[in-house]
């Protein structure tokens, strides 16, 4: 199995959290992360608009919006990328709060966080694109059922 690339966006406006993120993925041993660095939430909607991007880390208290209202704008942006909270808070019901609200996963910005980072960026990452892959067949299975000229039944006896 090959190293991927994985094209991130990255909205941190705080410099040490950038050079410590940027730090933690290139430990990365099984794929090799291109970032885009923003520090706005509406630069990065622009970024979004004009690139292609494989995930999302996302700071959710920005200048120019905060908390859940940060995730739910980027998703409305941003096509069912998956996205990973980064927060200086360690506060489980915010991360719940977080993941509750479309988020993949919620890391700490952390000794620890930053030692977890690559790797949660990785399973947002597969486990979205096993979703689009579940999703698909579901689309061709409900196509095939609905536009049979036989009437078709499912039922356990």
């Amino acid at each position: 199995m090959g190293v991927a690339t994985l094209r991130i966006l990255v909205r941190e406006d705080t410099p040490a959290d950038a050079l410590a993120l940027r730090a933690a993925l290139e430990q990365d041993l099984f794929a090799r992360h291109q970032i885009t660095l923003v520090e706005r939430l509406a630069d990065g909607l622009d970024k979004l608009a004009q690139e292609p991007f494989d995930a999302i880390l996302l700071d959710v208290d920005l200048p120019d919006s905060r908390g859940l209202e940060s995730i739910q704008r980027i998703r409305e942006a941003a096509a069912g990328l998956p996205i990973v909270v980064i927060s200086g808070t360690m506060d489980e019901t915010v991360a719940l709060r977080a993941v509750l609200a479309g988020a993949q996963d919620y890391v700490v910005k952390d000794t620890t966080g930053w030692a977890t980072l690559a790797r949660a960026v990785r399973y947002a990452v597969e486990r979205h694109n096993l979703v689009q892959v579940i999703e698909a067949g579901e689309s061709r299975f409900a196509a095939a059922f609905q536009r049979s000229p036989v009437g078709q039944i499912i039922t356990t006896l």
